[in-house]
């Protein structure tokens, strides 16, 4: 009986003859580029971001918490985890980590070993300008930044921890967030709630994009080995990291909370009807298809037929407006202009002041100031003394 699959919300289709279908979802999803979490109400950061793909630059794998870690009663395997460098550029758009929207009450788990010294954010989720609202800064004092709607509590307001994660060793660090309460839990043991001053029906902006390891406003960059970055919708996980998601090195990990080595080869392990068991140890990729090759004596090929990839897209985010730039050199005098309309003619000025009293004394001659019947030289004698009398009261202070 063939089992017929209808195209994913991945944009995937397949034909898989004996395969029993949930399983064959399960693997068509992996051959695809998981972009949806691996369980519902949980979000691999890690695996979202493709840390597995060869051509990402900054990124090494290295090994993990446990070298060796239990896998089988006389088995040890080592976890893998890797090591982010300031090269490193591993970019999510938020709404792709969160289509139904980030809950209100969360959980936030890693495990982690950041450089010693180390004072930076692992990751930050940045709205649609921009703007912080969420983020999980390790160092000597771990910060959990969270801004809603509102913009409450905000970064320089969010809650803070005074215990020093940052000293190069392994940590599983776990952040429970409740109501107006955030909890923090460092390798298993309880820390301490804070207050997280947020609005009732709190909910964050997912028009942006979240970025991991890097700033893109600030110069900190995290530097250091991740093995796990989860979120999850339930804050109760947080309490039960330690013993579910990465246990001691005693226990075995579950394979979805593993991360794989890059270009690895995948190993699927597939049942059909009838309890037969096919295994395929690798992939290859031709024209328009993706083919599983099967090991073992059957020649049996399954081959799977993806559908264009969709458009990558951009995110564009204005930040802050920078500094005034250095003053320029100064330009070439321009072209002499053409000269102007004659100007209109100017108001008439003032009077001018009296000047002083001339030094010449005009001494008249000839009829003037006696009757006819008075001749000779006294005839104008009194006259002339009164005008000689007036101009020396002039001259008195001006030199003769």
């Amino acid at each position: 009986m063939d089992s017929t699959m209808k195209p994913t919300a991945n944009g995937c289709r397949a034909s898989l003859p004996g395969v029993v279908l949930r399983i064959a979802l399960t693997t068509i999803f992996l051959l695809c580029d998981i972009t949806t979490a691996q369980q519902e109400g949980v979000v691999d950061l890690l695996r979202l971001s493709g840390v597995y793909k060869g051509d990402q630059q900054g990124l090494r794998t290295t090994t993990g918490i446990c070298p060796n870690r239990r896998a089988a009663p006389t088995e040890t395997v080592p976890d893998i985890a890797y090591h982010l460098s300031q090269e490193a550029q591993l970019i999510i758009p938020s709404l792709e980590i969160f289509p139904d929207g980030f809950p209100q009450d969360f959980s936030l788990m890693s495990t982690i070993r950041p450089d010693a010294g180390t004072d930076a954010l692992l990751f930050a989720m940045y709205d649609q300008a921009g703007g912080e609202v969420l983020g999980a800064r390790v160092g000597p004092r771990p910060k959990l930044i969270y801004a809603d709607q509102e913009g409450r509590p905000g970064r320089t307001r969010s809650p803070e921890w005074d215990v020093d994660i940052a000293d190069g060793e392994w940590h599983r660090v776990a952040w429970s967030v409740k109501g107006n309460g955030a909890t923090l839990l460092v390798d298993g043991k309880l820390n301490e709630t804070i207050l997280l001053d947020r609005s009732p029906e709190s909910t964050v902006d997912l028009g942006g994009i979240m970025v991991i390891g890097q700033q893109l406003f600030d110069e900190f960059i995290f530097q250091g080995d991740v093995q796990q970055l989860i979120i999850t919708s339930d804050p109760s996980t947080a309490y039960e990291y330690t013993r579910t998601y990465c246990p001691d090195c005693d226990r075995a990990m579950r394979s979805e909370y593993a991360l794989i080595e890059q270009d690895s080869d995948i190993d699927f392990t597939m049942e059909s009807e009838g309890n037969e068991t096919k295994e395929y140890d690798e992939y290859e990729t031709t024209e328009g298809s993706l083919q599983l090759n099967q090991t073992g004596t059957e020649e049996e090929n399954n081959t799977f037929t993806s559908v264009p990839a969709q458009p990558v897209v951009y995110i564009e985010i204005t930040g802050p407006q920078g500094p005034p730039g250095y003053t320029g050199q100064t330009g070439l005098p321009g072209l002499q202009g053409e000269k102007g309309d004659s100007g209109r003619d100017g108001f008439a000025g003032a009077q001018g002041v009296a000047g002083p009293p001339g030094h010449v004394f005009l001494i008249p001659l000839g009829g003037g100031g006696g009757s006819e019947d008075q001749k000779g030289p006294d005839a104008n004698a009194e006259s002339l003394r009164q005008m000689l009398g007036q101009h020396m009261v002039r001259c008195v202070h001006i030199t003769a």
